[in-house]
């Protein structure tokens, strides 16, 4: 409750109602002008975007050949993808299957090593096993002959 001498009345209530009345009229405003920060901020970060590119553009028709660009480049296409060969053994390379710049398949075969030596060895190797496995039938047949020469008719004392 406050009271105003002069006036000879007294009010219940704030005490200072003009002030009260001010601060609500600058908070509206505080707020209108906040509103308009971020409305003006929104719409800048919005009108700008990526770099514009400028793009001629031409119609299509059919007619005559009026120029034309001769290739000012010279030389060999490389692949993008390349194979690089990396055999098990090294040695001479004895037959090519393809020629360069030929497309090859899967499982194609490309080349053939020279490899004589390791073929004669295989040859040697199959000549013992073959030695080896006439030996062991021949050691059966005698140990075969020697049992029914010292055993016939397979009888035992």
């Amino acid at each position: 409750m406050y009271c105003i001498p002069e006036a000879k009345r007294c009010r219940v209530g704030n005490a200072f109602p003009a002030i009260l009345d001010k601060t609500k009229y600058m908070n509206k405003k505080l707020i209108l002008l906040c509103m308009l920060i971020v409305l003006g901020a929104t719409s800048y970060y919005f009108s700008i975007g990526p770099e514009r590119i400028d793009v001629t553009q031409y119609i299509v028709a059919q007619g005559e050949v009026k120029a034309s660009v001769a290739n000012t480049r010279v030389g060999t296409i490389k692949a993008c993808r390349r194979a690089y060969l990396a055999p098990a053994i090294g040695g001479n390379v004895a037959r090519l299957f393809v020629k360069e710049g030929e497309l090859v398949k899967k499982k194609q075969l490309l080349l053939q090593v020279w490899n004589d030596d390791l073929m004669a060895q295989l040859n040697l190797h199959k000549a013992q096993i073959k030695a080896n496995k006439a030996t062991a039938e021949q050691a059966c047949e005698l140990a075969a002959g020697t049992k029914r020469l010292k055993f016939p008719n397979n009888y035992l004392w």
